[in-house]
């Protein structure tokens, strides 16, 4: 009866340590996340409470975007690069 008490004992400390730690370190609710925006009404993720991603992979699109404009107008200038005829009858190409 005695161990039985002691058990049930520690269980409840257990339980209410464990309520406590999780009402103490409780993550922020998604609402928490997010602010109003300064220039829309909008909401967007408060950055400040969050870690951001770089900019690289947020502009990730963007860049290939850029580099494949910048290659068609390149292409479209000076029309697609030829290989000279000696060099590809040197590497068996012909």
């Amino acid at each position: 009866m005695r161990l039985e008490k002691f058990r049930k004992f520690q269980n409840n400390t257990r339980i209410f340590r464990q309520r406590h730690v999780d009402s103490t370190h409780t993550r922020p609710s998604a609402i928490q996340w997010l602010r109003q925006s300064h220039y829309t009404h909008d909401m967007i993720i408060d950055e400040d409470r969050s870690m951001p991603l770089p900019t690289f992979i947020r502009t990730g699109d963007s860049y290939f975007a850029e580099k494949e404009h910048h290659l068609n107008s390149m292409v479209k200038a000076k029309g697609l690069p030829t290989l000279p005829y000696p060099w590809l009858k040197l590497n068996g190409f012909i």
